[in-house]
């Protein structure tokens, strides 16, 4: 089994997340990609891998691959500063691929329940304070999220600082 997922916010560094299990691995990695990527000289903001446990793969298949078939109703939604967001799973030879675009509770709440799953899902799995705060600037581009983070204490803002010089905010 095999899905990949990525995050592409307007104003933050895009994602991808990519969980396999096989005979041998079984493995949930995450790729923070840096932010004008063509500015610097490396592409990567943050990587991290981990090996899991047969708990982590039960929680991830019951949280997450369980759901990401669902079929999706789109209503007209109105996105000016949104996020793509595609899972692309690969499960006992077929294929299933969703596409989201910011999605909200009153646009699309299968893709707006899928994504908020997936984002609890990778950030208690992860089990990383900079992964966990990138989630939580990922998390206000979708829905009807009011929740702003201004600290600029945060470790993924003080890497920000460190990797580009500046912060995103």
């Amino acid at each position: 089994m095999l899905l990949k997922t990525s995050f592409k916010p307007t104003f933050v560094e895009n994602s991808e997340l990519v969980y396999s299990v096989d005979a041998l691995r079984k493995n949930l990695s995450i790729l923070i990609k840096s932010k004008d990527g063509d500015r610097f000289a490396e592409d990567t903001f943050l990587y991290k891998t981990k090996v899991l446990t047969d708990n982590e793969v039960r929680f991830l298949d019951s949280t997450l691959i369980e759901i990401i078939p669902t079929p999706t109703v789109y209503r007209n939604n109105n996105i000016v500063d949104g996020i793509e967001i595609n899972f692309d799973l690969i499960k006992n030879g077929d294929t299933v691929h969703r596409h989201f675009t910011s999605p909200s509770k009153s646009g699309n709440v299968v893709g707006f329940i899928i994504t908020s799953k997936a984002i609890n899902t990778f950030k208690t799995i992860l089990n990383d304070t900079i992964v966990s705060n990138y989630f939580d600037d990922v998390y206000n581009y979708i829905g009807d999220s009011t929740i702003k983070y201004t600290s600029k204490d945060r470790p993924i803002d003080k890497l920000r600082i460190k990797k580009y010089g500046w912060q995103l905010r």
